[in-house]
């Protein structure tokens, strides 16, 4: 059996900068791995202002996630199903890694420049025959 651990880095900011009281710590998981980007397996927690009690954890991605990049890559494809949105998490590893990323949601396919995100293409559900 191969038990696959990620590294954690943490990144604490004011929630306020997502709407909520409290302290918003990302963790943000890496890699010792070269030319890899990582996009999760990331957490979102709130933790209360006095830093006592953790008040909500939310993944940022259903598993690991970690593409493969050379020199030569411009731009990454991958699926996400947590929010019908690209995240915060999609725009890091944009930034970190100079690369762009498509993001493939059931709302369409996004596109994560640096810190910009476009929707590029909406997918509409298939509608009944009658």
């Amino acid at each position: 059996m191969t038990l696959f651990i990620q590294p954690i880095n943490p990144a604490v900011l004011p929630a306020d900068a997502i709407g909520q009281k409290g302290v918003l710590v990302e963790l943000l998981a890496g890699t010792d791995k070269s030319n890899t980007v990582v996009i999760g397996k990331h957490y979102r927690v709130i933790v209360s202002e006095d830093g006592r009690q953790v008040l909500q954890i939310t993944p940022l991605s259903k598993g690991i996630v970690e593409l493969s990049k050379d020199k030569d890559t411009v731009a990454l494809y991958v699926t996400h199903i947590v929010t019908d949105y690209p995240l915060e998490s999609h725009v890091f590893a944009s930034m970190v890694n100079h690369v762009n990323i498509y993001v493939q949601t059931q709302r369409g396919l996004w596109l994560v420049k640096g810190d910009s995100i476009a929707l590029v293409s909406r997918d509409t559900p298939p509608t009944k025959e009658k």
